[in-house]
């Protein structure tokens, strides 16, 4: 915990953060990343986001006292005072259910200065698993943090954080489906999970990487097409061309067909003659 403490008073005060003592700054070529999804769900009634969770403002025990104080000192522009007292809920009031909202705050100042410096993913993604250690749905911070450790993957390049956050939300879909924003939540996490794949691993072993996590042949080309949009905003046409073609040599849906098509039109991919949409 003082680790914690030091990196976040060190890097609330400084330009740039690197992930440890003696570590350098990360270098990763994130391309040209897809938008942030849970941007979007700020002014939503989705569990996690700011406009969901106003509830909390309310009462007068000691966590909320430090929780109120906390938000006022970052919204006033007074990083570290804030990062500070939000560490102090987790600290001396690990029951209060508080606790994982305490930790989202803190990932979420890690997210947006990982944007500009992407040595902090690593932070980020720290703070958004701590979230997920209390259970949902009495932790409605559960699914908004795992979009956001789904999209610090996608941004760092590490497609174990992105899995992780997209495996998440797939479960939600099933466990807790009727929650305000799922389906929304879980869209920008299967976006995430492509962005983090097309920057770390092979395209050729595309389909069994999808194919493993849906169990299902049409999920699983639907999901490949997300990929082929990745591999182009990565500058990696090759790559989203043999995608595109090994999803074409599985006979997919009219749907998936017309999407793909759609894709390769835009792009000007090129891909085997024989495997075009009929």
């Amino acid at each position: 915990m003082k680790w914690i403490r030091w990196t976040l008073v060190v890097c609330a005060a400084t330009v740039h953060c690197t992930p440890g003592v003696g570590e350098g700054p990360a270098t990763v070529n994130v391309g040209n990343p897809a938008p942030s999804t849970s941007d979007g769900l700020d002014s939503l009634d989705c569990p996690g986001s700011a406009a969901s969770d106003r509830h909390l403002l309310t009462g007068n025990d000691k966590a909320l006292q430090l929780y109120r104080r906390g938000t006022k000192a970052l919204d006033g522009g007074d990083e570290i005072e804030g990062r500070q007292l939000m560490l102090k809920v987790v600290e001396e009031h690990a029951s209060s259910p508080l606790v994982p909202h305490a930790h989202l705050v803190l990932g979420e100042r890690f997210f947006v200065e990982a944007k500009k410096d992407v040595s902090k993913a690593s932070l980020a993604a720290e703070f958004f698993r701590k979230v997920l250690t209390s259970p949902p749905p009495e932790n409605r911070a559960f699914y908004y943090a795992a979009l956001r450790l789904a999209e610090m993957g996608a941004l760092g390049g590490d497609l174990e954080n992105a899995n992780d956050g997209f495996t998440h939300l797939l479960e939600g879909t099933k466990r807790h489906a009727d929650l305000p924003c799922m389906a929304v939540m879980f869209a920008g996490a299967k976006t995430a999970l492509a962005e983090a794949y097309a920057r770390t691993a092979q395209p050729a072993k595309a389909y069994s990487f999808y194919e493993h996590r849906t169990h299902d042949e049409a999920a699983t080309l639907a999901w490949m097409v997300e990929l082929v949009n990745a591999y182009v905003r990565a500058h990696r046409s090759r790559d989203a061309e043999t995608v595109a073609a090994a999803v074409l040599e599985r006979s997919p849906s009219a749907e998936v067909c017309a999407s793909l098509q759609d894709a390769i039109d835009e792009h000007a991919l090129t891909v085997p003659a024989s495997s075009k949409c009929p």
